[in-house]
């Protein structure tokens, strides 16, 4: 009877350390739309409107500890040439919805962090005489050198909800000041050997406005061919 007992006890101290080490969980909530995203061939381009869901568990701030993280978004996706007049945005000659998902797991030093997994996601890609539909299965890891609130990170996949459809390898800068702020700098290229390749730059800024709750907005600008598209998302953040 004591030996179950002491096990009991051994079992709830060990669960109660490892909650107490993984305090901080987050569920962020995004919504976005771009307008006039270039695509291949030159004369094509996309307008999107998407919706994402995140959620991280992570250790709490100035721990070390395992990291997991799953998200999962759709888009609205509405594609045309450029020299028509209906591709104002929302719309669209050839309109399709699209869906993605990934998850990363990963481990947090003071000054070090690795996440890696897989994303999954389906898309359509512009062609003669009929758009090609398939789905994707991608690498998903970043690096990230730093503490928790400043730091650089180098990765293959995502970055924010809306490249779950639009993976690309990135450089990211981010930067917290005055406690409750903070800033996110990215610059990403999609695959050379991608057919809807295209860079974009990405600008993200977040105020903590509880303990528990976040809100931010994210302008980003994808560059290819010459052409230039823009994106505008809002989001929300809920830590407990």
């Amino acid at each position: 009877m004591r030996s179950r007992l002491a096990i009991v006890l051994i079992a709830a101290a060990v669960a109660s350390a490892v909650r107490t080490a993984h305090a901080e969980e987050t569920v962020e909530a995004t919504v976005w739309a771009a307008s006039r995203r270039p695509l291949a061939p030159p004369e094509l381009q996309r307008n999107v409107a998407g919706i994402g869901v995140e959620w991280i568990d992570a250790p709490a701030r100035a721990r070390t500890g395992w990291t997991l993280r799953f998200g999962a978004a759709v888009e609205h996706q509405a594609d045309c040439a450029r020299v028509e007049a209906e591709c104002a945005f929302p719309g669209g000659g050839d309109a399709h919805v699209e869906g993605g998902a990934h998850v990363r797991v990963g481990w947090m030093w003071r000054h070090v962090q690795l996440e890696g997994g897989i994303l999954a996601f389906s898309r359509t890609t512009p062609a003669a005489p009929a758009p090609i539909a398939e789905s994707k299965l991608l690498p998903d890891a970043v690096v990230r050198l730093g503490t928790r609130t400043v730091f650089l990170a180098f990765g293959y996949g995502t970055h924010a909800a809306p490249t779950m459809l639009a993976p690309l390898f990135f450089a990211q800068a981010e930067i917290g000041f005055a406690e409750r702020w903070t800033t996110t700098l990215t610059a990403g290229t999609r695959p050379l050997d991608d057919v809807l390749r295209h860079d974009r730059y990405d600008f993200g800024m977040r105020y903590q406005v509880t303990k528990a709750i976040r809100i931010g907005e994210g302008l980003a600008l994808a560059s290819a061919y010459g052409r230039l598209g823009g994106e505008a998302r809002l989001e929300l953040g809920w830590s407990f």
